[in-house]
């Protein structure tokens, strides 16, 4: 084992990472806002702390990216905060948390997802994604 990884500099600096690597969501390149969301992902307790701000940032491209990110997060909280954002005014934000629901979600999530159709009823590909999400989280 290295001394770098041993010593208690190198365990303090993943905050510091989520930081620089958190505005790369909002104003990255494609290529730099999917190598912040893959880095992101494995260090889900530093970025936990931040997922409440993301779930409420004004742009609604960063909520979707949250809730990609979620969807891949290992936390335990991943599946409740992408029940929380169904509740996003924004229907592309609430597909992407239905979306990342269909790989994570349990039998919790299935009455507001069971409610989010109604909210957007001209919105047929969000209805049939939440008929598809449901069906796979029922199984």
């Amino acid at each position: 084992m290295c001394a770098r990884r041993s010593s208690p500099r190198w365990y303090a600096a993943p905050p510091p990472l989520v930081a620089a690597l958190l505005p790369l969501l909002r104003d990255g390149t494609p290529v730099q806002r999917n190598a912040a969301l893959e880095a992101l992902a494995v260090m889900p307790e530093h970025v936990a702390p931040h997922v409440a701000a993301l779930l409420r940032d004004p742009d609604s491209d960063v909520r979707i990216f949250t809730a990609n990110l979620l969807s891949v997060l290992p936390h335990p909280k991943a599946a409740a905060w992408l029940v929380e954002a169904l509740a996003d005014p924004h229907a592309n934000v609430c597909a992407a948390a239905v979306d990342g629901l269909a790989e994570i979600g349990d039998a919790r999530a299935l009455p507001v997802l069971a409610a989010l159709p109604a909210r957007f009823p001209d919105d047929s590909f969000l209805a049939f994604a939440v008929q598809l999400a449901s069906q796979r989280i029922g199984q």
